[in-house]
């Protein structure tokens, strides 16, 4: 019996070590495209956006297309509001509207 036991211990032990090495083996692998998105969010928090851009861009080649969407379309929509700003800047720099140009400056810098 006691044999009997050590050998149902022993397979216990390689079924559970096998489980555990599919799982290690396979965390990284779902976990990267989450962590490349986590990267480009974190990216866009620091007004990096070219940089957020190419890390969505990568997490789309990793298959992780709603995430990556969703990310480049949210960049796209802050550099677009950013040159919007600097545009009205310049217009009222070039109109000699001091103010209006300090206004279209501090939106393009606030609007993150």
């Amino acid at each position: 019996m006691g044999r009997l036991c050590s050998v149902a211990r022993g397979g216990r032990a390689v079924v559970l070590g096998m489980g555990w090495l599919v799982l290690v083996r396979t965390l990284p692998a779902c976990s990267a495209n989450t962590s490349a998105c986590d990267r480009a969010a974190g990216l866009v928090g620091q007004a990096k956006l070219a940089e957020a851009a190419d890390a969505y861009a990568a997490a789309q080649r990793k298959n992780d297309r709603r995430c990556a969407r969703e990310g480049l379309q949210r960049v796209t929509k802050l550099q677009a509001d950013a040159l919007t700003e600097v545009a009205k800047g310049h217009a009222a720099e070039a109109a000699s509207d001091l103010a209006g140009a300090k206004i279209g400056v501090r939106g393009c810098l606030e609007d993150r």
